[in-house]
């Protein structure tokens, strides 16, 4: 997009940190993302897990700890987790972060006993258990993310404005059935329209950007 190869940004190009960066970058403007049957933008959230019998009990007790995220630059697997670390007045340091290299890798990781803890978003945790691939009895979540708006499909600032118009006019158009397969990947069931969106959508996320000192470079 930023070398204009590209004028709209299809789902999964972006995530919700990502898209920060690609606004930063190449000027994307955030179009539609998915919402739920009764017309809201859907959300997930990230977590940190430890097994049912750890001695963790909270943020604070991952210190000296091994956790297992997901990919630099991931907005559950990676920003948020480290915010919330923040939060508890450790740096990163203080904790014995791998990087799984994606969010399954980050729970199997957990689940073979090879870190103390894992990020585990809830839409890795709903594929996971549905397909037997994780007990959650077995874990205890010690903490939760606020909601983050799901990945918002984009098109590149400069395209002509009657080019956004038109698209963010199709993909808000279309039923919600066209769009439910991708929208169970990313666990919105039942899912509803595409929602429009905009920048003011994902600010949250830009000021953790700039609270972390993020960049693409990050990611």
């Amino acid at each position: 997009m930023k070398n204009g190869q590209m004028e709209l940004g299809q789902f999964g190009q972006f995530g919700p940190l990502g898209y920060v960066f690609a606004q930063q970058e190449a000027g994307a403007k955030a179009l539609v993302s998915f919402g739920t049957s009764d017309g809201k933008l859907s959300a997930y959230t990230g977590g940190i897990w430890v097994p049912k019998d750890s001695p963790i009990q909270s943020i604070a007790d991952l210190k000296g700890k091994s956790l297992a995220l997901s990919e630099p630059g991931s907005t559950s697997g990676d920003a948020l987790p480290r915010y919330a670390i923040r939060k508890e007045g450790m740096q990163d340091s203080d904790l014995k972060i791998q990087y799984a290299g994606g969010h399954p890798e980050a729970l199997l990781a957990l689940k073979n006993g090879k870190v103390d803890a894992a990020e585990i978003n809830s839409q890795q945790l709903a594929t996971s258990t549905a397909e037997g691939q994780f007990d959650q009895s077995q874990f205890r979540q010690i903490w939760t993310s606020e909601p983050i708006p799901n990945d918002p499909i984009t098109v590149a600032g400069n395209a002509p404005q009657e080019f956004q118009d038109a698209v963010k006019k199709t993909l808000a158009n279309l039923p919600a059935e066209a769009v439910a397969e991708a929208a169970k990947f990313l666990d919105v069931e039942p899912a509803g329209q595409l929602i429009e969106v905009t920048e003011n959508d994902y600010q949250p996320l830009a000021d953790l950007a700039k609270t972390m000192g993020l960049t693409s470079k990050d990611a």
